[in-house]
């Protein structure tokens, strides 16, 4: 019978087989003394700044990642928008020119010839209609009013009004007061009635 015999079995096998023994390396020792330029960016093992997630904003020409049209494009992104920039500027001074011009032009125009003199003249309530008929609107704010509501008649208006304002003075104790007839003032608004003129004779 024939037996094989294993190779640790051989004694002069087994001396030549045998791993050396591992070395104990000190990894410490292999530490590079350098330490990198964090420029406020954090901690250590910590590189970049927030906001820099995507990269460096400037890649060098011998970097992989380097793209030479998105650096073009950046460029053209750049100059279009300092033109654009420049545009509105220029834009902004021949509108306040023309503004300007249209100020001192205004001056000479007939009353009834402007937006601005045609509400002052509407908000005195001596306008009078040109087919006889009136409207009667609520307007709230002091010095530059707004229209809130259009009524065909004074009671309607004056419903309106005293019911937001009893409403107002119940829930949030603001203080209306009507004073004088048709004005109501509060801690912190106005409001009153007028009649205005359906096809005003301006």
């Amino acid at each position: 019978i024939y037996l094989s015999m294993a190779a640790s079995d051989s004694p002069a096998k087994a001396t030549a087989a045998e791993p050396a023994p591992l070395q104990h390396k000190d990894h410490h020792s292999a530490q590079v003394k350098g330490h990198v330029k964090k420029d406020g960016a954090g901690g250590k093992f910590t590189f970049g700044k927030v906001g820099d997630e995507d990269g460096p904003a400037v890649l060098d020409k011998g970097d992989p990642n380097y793209d030479s049209e998105a650096e073009e494009e950046k460029k053209t992104k750049a100059e279009r928008k300092s033109e654009a920039k420049e545009a509105a500027i220029a834009a902004a001074g021949v509108a306040s020119a023309e503004a300007a011009a249209v100020l001192e032009n205004a001056d000479s125009l007939p009353p009834a010839k402007t937006f601005e003199s045609m509400g002052q003249r509407l908000y005195s309530g001596q306008v009078k209609s040109e087919s006889n008929k009136y409207v009667w609107v609520i307007l709230q704010g002091e010095d530059a009013p707004r229209i809130v509501g259009t009524y065909s008649t004074k009671e309607k208006a004056r419903a309106k009004v005293e019911a937001i304002t009893s409403k107002e003075n119940e829930a949030l104790k603001v203080g209306w007061k009507e004073e004088p007839e048709d004005t109501w003032t509060c801690k912190c608004d106005q409001v009153r009635i007028a009649q205005y003129p359906v096809d005003p004779k301006l």
